[in-house]
């Protein structure tokens, strides 16, 4: 990230944000500031510390009940009934599967973040590496803009004082079915959270050794496989 175009981004979004009746226009903010290499460098660390950094502290599922209990169950409860409402997966028979199968089953991530209010949020993703061996990076690349594409737009529209929107697709990979036979694998104390979920996947447990396995079929394109992203944005494409 270009340290001038944080610099820029960062004194466009001060200017917002002062009423409108006081507000300086960006080329007022700019005028007689000639900062020198480094101040930028300064400002474009505590830019990003500032905002990404401490932003949110992200841990595993195991830690985050182990910290937060009962808050961190209910966290990861909420992330699990969105896939389980887009019919993200369905529970096999892991004694039914290939000695390969299981072993190139992708692990499922449940992650806990915590956020600048203290707020929890849940992520569900996989361990994509198995993928990554019969999945080249042409087969799977998504169109995606540029960074310094995307802050020199903000600039531009920061320069001309225009209103800006954004939007959220809730559950977005969600929304697009997952193309290739892909089996996941669950284990740990996220096994009995998702059985808490809906009792019926209590049927498809099984033990490995002293710990508890669920093995499901994923049907929609989920955080963290190779072709998500790609599968997402055909999803979005217009016919």
């Amino acid at each position: 990230m270009p340290r001038a175009h944080v610099w820029l981004l960062y004194q466009a979004t001060e200017a917002q944000s002062i009423p409108e009746e006081g507000r300086q226009t960006f080329d007022d903010i700019r005028q007689g500031y000639n900062p020198s290499l480094d101040d930028l460098q300064a400002i474009s660390y505590n830019f990003m510390n500032e905002h990404l950094h401490h932003s949110h502290t992200q841990m595993s599922a195991k830690k985050g009940i182990r910290l937060h209990g009962n808050r961190a169950i209910e966290t990861l409860l909420k992330e699990l009934a969105q896939l389980e409402d887009m019919n993200s997966f369905e529970p096999l028979q892991a004694q039914k599967l290939t000695r390969v199968q299981r072993t190139e089953a992708l692990y499922v991530i449940n992650l806990i973040k915590e956020k600048r209010d203290y707020s929890l949020k849940g992520r569900t993703c996989v361990d994509d590496r198995p993928q990554r061996k019969y999945i080249s990076k042409e087969q799977a690349a998504s169109p995606t803009v540029s960074t310094e594409a995307l802050l020199c737009t903000l600039v531009v529209d920061a320069h001309e004082d225009r209103y800006v929107v954004t939007a959220d697709v809730k559950g977005a990979y969600l929304h697009a079915e997952i193309d290739d036979y892909v089996i996941l694998k669950l284990d740990g104390e996220v096994v009995d959270v998702f059985c808490k979920l809906n009792p019926r996947y209590k049927d498809f447990v099984v033990m490995e050794g002293n710990k508890k396995v669920l093995c499901m079929r994923l049907i929609k394109a989920l955080y963290g496989c190779v072709k998500s992203a790609l599968l997402w944005y055909n999803c979005t494409l217009i016919p």
